[in-house]
C-alpha cells in the first residue's frame, strides 16, 4: 500500500470536471486508489464519490492505493490533484500548496 498527503489548492479540487479527470485516470491502474477526507473514503474510480467528500480549498486529504501498481496508481492520482485545476478559458494551472506528493 502507499500513501500520499496532498492540500487542496486555491481553486478548489473535486467539482465534476476535476472528479472526472481523477476517475479517468485511476481507472488506468489495476491498483485501488481511494481518496479519504474528514474520515470518510471515496474510490478515485468513482466521480459521485470523490464529489460528495465536499473537499474545499485548504483542505488536506490522502490519497492510498493498494495493489500491482500502487506505488505508480497513487503518486499519479496525487500529482494530478496537486496540480490544481485547469482554468478552461485561459488554459492556466492553479498551483498547490504543500503538496507532499510522494511515498
Amino acid at each position: 500500500m502507499n500513501s500520499c498527503h496532498v492540500q487542496i489548492a486555491a481553486g478548489g479540487f473535486l467539482g465534476g470536471r476535476e472528479a472526472l479527470k481523477v476517475s479517468g485516470l485511476a481507472g488506468g491502474f489495476e491498483s485501488r486508489v481511494t481518496v479519504a477526507f474528514g474520515g470518510e473514503q471515496a474510490n478515485a474510480r468513482s466521480v459521485a464519490a470523490l464529489m460528495v467528500l465536499g473537499v474545499i480549498p485548504g483542505d488536506r486529504i490522502d490519497v492510498t492505493a493498494a495493489g500491482v501498481d500502487a506505488i505508480e496508481a497513487a503518486r499519479a492520482v496525487a500529482g494530478l490533484i496537486a496540480s490544481g485545476p485547469r482554468d478552461a478559458r485561459s488554459g492556466s494551472r492553479h498551483t498547490a500548496a504543500g503538496s507532499g506528493v510522494g511515498g
